[in-house]
């Protein structure tokens, strides 16, 4: 989350949520992955899209975003949630819903 004491800084129930869910990270990291995007089959897509980040989101998280957007079709755009990580609902969801 871009900060060392992130996880000292949420609420106690979001950390034993990571806490229980801890052994499965292993697991995300295991194995080949799914088959990478290439930018063509993001540009052919049919639908609009948004693209979300948020203000204070670690470096490759913005590049992805900066690199998504390059490949999606014309008429994507992107938003980003002021005051906020990559993890920006928890972090501020009054931005999130649109009520700022």
């Amino acid at each position: 989350m871009g900060d060392s004491g992130a996880f000292s800084k949420i609420p106690p129930e979001r950390q034993q949520r990571w806490l229980d869910n801890a052994k499965t990270i292993g697991l995300m990291f295991a194995g080949s992955g799914p088959r990478p995007l290439t930018c063509e089959e993001l540009r052919s897509m049919k639908v609009s899209a948004l693209v979300l980040g948020g203000e204070t989101s670690r470096a490759n998280f913005r590049l992805a975003n900066d690199r998504l957007m390059t490949c999606l079709p014309e008429g994507t755009e992107c938003a980003v949630i002021p005051n906020a990580p990559h993890l920006y609902a928890p972090a501020n969801p009054k931005e999130r819903r649109g009520q700022s």
